[in-house]
């Protein structure tokens, strides 16, 4: 009975040393959390920094595409304009 109680020691003492050897990395997955959190952090907000930055460029896009446009389309009211008179003094 002595040597099972024995074999029953020497297992709980290498489950207890696991389990410490697993607490050990715990502990230090623990200690790494704050920085790893700055730099979750620091990355998400340079991430929305070029995200604001994109999206400024692209409203200015579109403003320029709009000016673009309404020049486009007053060229076109114009030469419309100038076809008609040109039309109407001919006909």
């Amino acid at each position: 009975m002595s040597i099972a109680l024995e074999d029953r020691v020497q297992t709980l003492e290498r489950e207890v040393n696991s389990m410490k050897s697993r607490l050990e990395t715990v502990d230090a997955d623990i200690q790494t959390l704050p920085g790893l959190i700055n730099t979750q952090f620091r990355f998400v907000e340079s991430h929305f920094a070029r995200v604001r930055s994109e999206m400024a460029e692209l409203r200015k896009d579109i403003a320029d595409a709009r000016q673009h446009s309404d020049d486009r389309f007053d060229a076109i009211l114009r030469a419309l304009a100038e076809a008609l008179e040109e039309r109407g003094s001919t006909g």
